[in-house]
């Protein structure tokens, strides 16, 4: 939605907006329309009515109202419109005005919006509607000059009973391929109408999809922490012959065996197939590892299922024999009595640079120089971090030092980088976060055009993150790195817009000679760009910075 300030004051100078059209450019004369532009100001006189007549659809129940982008160049918030040191909010509907109180100056947080709220059915949606209205005095910091301002703001919220939705019944992919969300569901909103297709995940009791392996699976989706779900079913179709030849594949799965528990190679396997897709059986495999579990010596063990007619491919399985309990299995089986050595582990030790690694795990298993399991370091929001120096491999697994003889598996950690940076979501939709170790975060994200202080990176599965939370981090190609300014742009020449991901404004336009206050500078499409508006920026080449 675009916002508009409408200043009805005189001696106003300010930037004109241009309309692109493909004919003539058409220039905005009847009144200094300027989207969230704070316009600077030559006189004060009168009462200032900054409106914003388009409808703001709100996807919330609670609702949080900046007053800063209404407040003009060079001037501070000094009081409520009665003169009394606050800010005088109420809401009107067609039952007239209703006053909400007062909230102290910047951020207006209004909760159960609804009940303030004028109320309509339309068939399964009700849409409550009403306008806030603002009133305060602002002063100019150079002047000393005050004048009232009045903001009106017309919104509306549409609930509908439950989430609304529309699946894909028969989705077809072919084998290999990765399945995806867009593939399952066309769209997927909840009650106010935000986006929640981020929250898709499969039921407990749902067959899930192994696009490795042709076939139909029927699975049961639902959406996690809303309620409701839907049914589909999904094929795998099997690569042609004109396909490109497929490698050779060996799937493995870890195991837990109790104490005393026999063990025997299927265990660890899953299935393998050959470069035409022929399933492979487990006599055909060379097997590592398998003779030296020990059922009575509690450990982790590793057993590598290797193609024969190519060593390099191989899988591992992960065997972890639990300790003796009261109820474990005590007689011996000379048949299942191993060595206890645990296969021969060969450390592999190697200094890196200074190397920051963290996790958001409650707890962490600590290994030796071996890559044998010594115990568990429990850890809080500030024993999360470790500076590491050492790397380690064994048994193609690599480790971290955080200790003496203490380390960390490298699949348990993340590496990262410190950042002091601020970052803006861009302005197309809701943005989703990320957890470190458990994945998406379901219940909460972060809402568009919005700023966010970053303190680090990290790569997840070799995409760049930002943090924006204590355990909490937003994609990269989810938001723009910018720095905070504080001036004037002018235009040298009619100015093209842009979006913060780049994208080309094509109605709207910055007119030749016009004034624009700035609060944003970013690198956008390898360019330094200006932020005018919300989501609005212009090339820092076609403009003269103040």
């Amino acid at each position: 939605m675009k916002r508009r300030i409408m200043v009805a004051a005189t001696g106003l100078s300010a930037g004109t907006l241009v309309a692109v059209s493909v004919v003539n450019p058409r220039l905005v004369s009847d009144l200094v329309r300027v989207e969230l532009v704070k316009a600077e100001y030559e006189e004060w006189k009168g009462e200032v009515l900054i409106e914003e007549p388009e409808i703001l659809t709100l996807t919330s129940n609670t609702w949080k109202f900046d007053l800063g982008p209404f407040l003009s160049s060079n001037a501070r918030i000094i009081g409520g419109y009665n003169g009394q040191n606050n800010v005088e909010v109420c809401i009107e509907t067609s039952e007239g005005i209703k006053s909400y109180g007062t909230a102290s100056a910047g951020i207006i947080e209004i909760q159960n919006i609804m009940e303030k709220s004028d109320m309509v059915e339309e068939q399964l949606t009700k849409v409550y509607s009403g306008t806030l209205i603002v009133k305060f005095q602002e002063e100019h910091n150079v002047s000393g000059d005050r004048r009232e301002v009045t903001v009106k703001q017309s919104y509306q919220i549409r609930k509908t009973e439950g989430i609304q939705f529309e699946e894909y019944n028969k989705v077809e992919i072919n084998e290999g391929d990765e399945l995806n969300l867009d593939q399952l569901v066309k769209y997927a909103h909840d009650e106010f109408g935000a986006d929640i297709k981020h929250s898709i995940k499969y039921s407990d009791d749902s067959k899930i999809v192994d696009s490795s392996i042709p076939g139909v699976y029927p699975i049961r989706l639902i959406f996690d922490g809303y309620g409701g779900g839907f049914s589909c079913t999904v094929t795998v179709k099997e690569n042609g012959d004109t396909k490109e030849p497929i490698e050779p594949i060996i799937k493995t799965k870890d195991v837990n065996l109790d104490y005393g528990e026999k063990w025997s190679n299927e265990l660890g396997f899953d299935y393998a197939k050959d470069g035409e897709g022929k399933s492979i059986p487990i006599d055909d495999l060379y097997i590592v590892g398998g003779d030296k579990i020990d059922p009575f010596s509690p450990n982790i063990y590793y057993v590598k299922y290797y193609y024969k007619e190519d060593p390099d491919i191989f899988a591992t399985s992960i065997v972890t024999v639990g300790e003796k309990t009261e109820t474990s299995e005590t007689d011996t089986d000379d048949e299942n009595t191993g060595s206890g050595a645990g296969g021969n582990k060969t450390s592999n030790i190697k200094e890196i640079g200074a190397t920051n690694i963290m996790t958001d795990k409650e707890s962490i298993n600590i290994y030796d120089q071996n890559g044998i399991k010594t115990g568990e370091k429990s850890l809080s929001d500030q024993t999360t971090d470790f500076v590491t120096n050492e790397e380690n491999e064994v048994d193609g697994n690599k480790y971290y030092s955080i200790g003496n003889n203490e380390w960390v598996m490298a699949k348990d950690v993340k590496l990262f980088n410190f950042s002091d940076s601020n970052v803006q979501t861009h302005g197309d939709s809701f943005k989703g976060l990320t957890k470190l170790n458990s994945g998406a975060v379901t219940d909460r994200g972060l809402e568009k055009t919005t700023d966010w202080y970053t303190d680090r990176t990290a790569y997840f599965e070799n995409e760049l993150h930002h943090r924006v939370a204590t355990h909490e981090w937003v994609h990269d190609d989810h938001v723009v790195k910018y720095q905070s300014v504080s001036g004037l742009v002018h235009t040298d020449e009619t100015a093209q817009l842009y979006s913060s991901q780049g994208e080309k404004w094509t109605d709207r336009a910055l007119a030749k000679n016009a004034i624009f206050f700035t609060d944003k500078k970013a690198m956008i499409n390898g360019k330094l760009m200006y932020r005018v508006a919300t989501d609005e920026w212009v090339d820092a080449d076609t403009v003269t910075f103040k």
